[in-house]
């Protein structure tokens, strides 16, 4: 080519730069006051050496070239994109507040108009367009745009012919922005321009055009919003003139502190682990916090180069452990919003880790007292196919060779059934309530019983329990073991205040030998085979931890 594309990105800059300067200075900045005036030549002068740095600054590394890049999410610019956007949500909210004396249409378009760009402004730092609305969101913000333009036309008819250039700034502002949002980052330049989510754009720096047009769409808008504040607002304090300014300032230390504030989370509010993945990630650490009606999982994924990262994607799944059917999930794509080196814990570190969170939220009507496991899928989109990713080693429970168990959960029954007078108390504080055994039954039959448990305390053992039938005249012994609740809720679940029956179906042999059983039952530890010590309601132990249930006759 004659022209290199760094060549003509720096053209376009110039007459798209100097031009919009030259006019706002010679017809606009003017009618501004000084406070105004002077906040809206800072956020110029940013944005136009975040642009330049964008297209000149040569990275030392790939981390170096993400922080600076005008494409990438969560970065310096898109910080900076969000912060322009809060600030003309702000003034607009602002002038709403303080112009007393405007029409009720002016005041309510100024409040719109400000939760409008607080939407934005939080979209912007969270991407959600693309998650939720996917290729279609062009058509949703056109839409949009639309709408605004004609309620600014509007209101623009029926204000004052000398605040009406005001207007005309929102509306060239929402302009330029829809060229440079719409237009050019749908179309990329596509007959000249490759496509990566991480690979530099070196044949026409399509990201340059696109991220000036709306920085400096987003400033116009700025700058026609300063001028209403000016016009429509009495002159405010000192101290309330200089908070627009702090924000700017804010927004970019929130950037810079964030590194420090996800070491401090994985080191002192993760748990460590080791799951190593067949795409060449291991999830190094992660935290499951329980909400009133979601679960929330942090995540921190461990690479050795970025690129390792694209495509990534992960699925958070509650598992229920007797049906192994998913009661409630999330997927989400990996992003970069949160990412890091140890640097300076270890300087000569080569990885990289990334945050990722995670909600999951309980279904209402969701069944209670019933264990689920909180387990970790992670995946990698390959053109519309989405490949669940092999674990190759880990040292958290599996679920087969795709799903880790980040943790287990149950949904508590917030109105139990009454608590009828115990049969049997447990040292731990479980509880058994009559049992009511028939009288007979036949060998091969199924004895159906039901037991049902409370608990005033929490135990995080597991408890198998038994049932031993007794030959009164031979003296042999028949036994038979479950868990109490059966699988849906093991013991360690139990919580306090659980009030649950489970209806036991147990098979009697068929070559059990006729005559009367006395029947006992008991709790004992799954890990050292150690009965749980039982008393009966007046407080007296029972003999040998075997609470007696009765008698049963076979035929």
């Amino acid at each position: 080519m004659l022209v290199s594309p760094e060549a003509l990105a720096r053209v376009f800059l110039f007459f798209l730069y100097v031009p919009v300067m030259l006019f706002c200075y010679w017809r606009l900045i003017p009618r501004l006051s000084l406070a105004t005036g002077l906040l809206a030549t800072v956020m110029l002068v940013a944005q136009a050496l975040l642009v330049l740095a964008g297209l000149e600054y040569q990275p030392r590394s790939v981390e170096d070239w993400w922080h600076w890049h005008l494409s990438q999410e969560g970065n310096i610019p898109a910080r900076f994109a969000t912060a322009q956007l809060t600030l003309v949500a702000l003034v607009a909210l602002a002038t709403a507040w303080l112009a007393g004396k405007e029409p009720y249409r002016n005041r309510l378009f100024l409040t719109a108009y400000g939760l409008l760009f607080l939407f934005l402004a939080w979209e912007e730092y969270v991407q959600l367009r693309h998650h939720v609305l996917g290729r279609e969101w062009v058509l949703y913000y056109a839409a949009l745009g639309a709408l605004v333009v004609a309620a600014t036309l509007y209101v623009a008819a029926r204000s004052p012919r000398r605040r009406r250039i005001w207007y005309l700034c929102l509306l060239a502002g929402l302009a330029m922005t829809a060229i440079g949002a719409l237009a050019i980052e749908q179309f990329q330049f596509i007959l000249e321009c490759g496509s990566s989510a991480f690979a530099r754009l070196e044949r026409c720096l399509s990201e340059v055009y696109e991220e000036a047009l709306e920085k400096l769409g987003v400033w116009i808008l700025l700058v026609g919003m300063l001028g209403l504040f000016s016009c429509s607002a009495p002159k405010p304090r000192r101290l309330f003139g200089m908070i627009p300014f702090l924000l700017p300032i804010l927004w970019l230390a929130s950037y810079i502190g964030q590194i420090p504030v996800i070491q401090f989370e994985y080191w002192f509010f993760s748990q460590r682990a080791s799951i190593l993945y067949e795409s060449k990630g291991e999830l190094a650490a992660y935290r499951v916090q329980r909400g009133h009606a979601s679960v929330n999982a942090d995540i921190f994924w461990k690479v050795a180069t970025w690129r390792d990262y694209s495509g990534l994607g992960y699925s958070l799944h509650l598992v229920d452990q007797a049906s192994g059917a998913s009661v409630a999930g999330q997927d989400d794509s990996a992003n970069r919003l949160q990412s890091f080196r140890f640097r300076i814990i270890d300087r000569a570190a080569k990885h990289y880790y990334y945050k990722q969170s995670l909600t999951v939220d309980l279904p209402p009507g969701a069944a209670v007292n019933r264990a689920l496991w909180i387990a970790l899928t992670v995946w990698r989109e390959e053109g519309d196919a989405f490949t669940s990713q092999k674990i190759v080693s880990s040292d958290l429970p599996l679920l087969g060779d795709l799903q880790v168990v980040l943790g287990e959960l149950v949904l508590p029954d917030e109105s139990p059934a009454p608590v009828a007078p115990p049969l049997a108390e447990f040292d731990n504080g479980f509880a058994l309530g009559a049992v009511d055994l028939p009288g007979s039954a036949r060998p091969g039959e199924i004895l159906s019983l039901a037991m049902p448990w409370s608990a005033s305390e929490a135990d995080n053992h597991d408890y198998a329990q038994f049932l031993h039938f007794r030959h009164e005249e031979s003296g042999s012994w028949w036994v038979h073991d479950q868990q109490p609740l059966g699988a849906r809720l093991p013991t360690r679940l139990w919580y306090k205040g659980l009030a649950d029956y489970e209806p036991w179906d147990v098979p009697l042999p068929r070559d059990l030998a006729p005559g009367r059983y006395s029947v006992f039952t008991g709790l004992y530890r799954l890990t050292d085979l150690q009965r749980l010590p039982a008393r009966d309601a007046g407080g007296k132990p029972y003999v040998d931890a075997r609470v007696p249930l009765g008698h049963l006759t076979l035929e």
